[in-house]
């Protein structure tokens, strides 16, 4: 997730999973300017392998959200310190 804004954006995910429950809303604060990066295991917790999903991302800032699979390689650059 990307913040472009010059203040935090205040983010909610919920995980949408076919015939099951939406877990969530998971909320996450990015800070302005700043981008992160987080598997949707670390947000919501273990997922079942093969599990169908949609996600459903509300923010009270633009923010720009860029999927991606679990292993892909994703570019270090940018992401805050824990």
């Amino acid at each position: 997730m990307l913040n472009p804004s010059p203040g935090p954006a205040h983010v909610e995910l919920t995980l949408c999973a076919r015939g099951g429950r939406p877990r969530g809303p998971i909320r996450v604060t990015l800070p302005a300017q700043r981008t992160r990066s987080a598997t949707l295991e670390e947000l919501a917790g273990a997922l079942p392998p093969g599990t169908v999903y949609s996600v459903v991302v509300v923010s009270d800032a633009p923010v720009l959200v860029r999927p991606h699979r679990a292993g892909d390689d994703v570019p270090e650059v940018g992401r805050p310190a824990a």
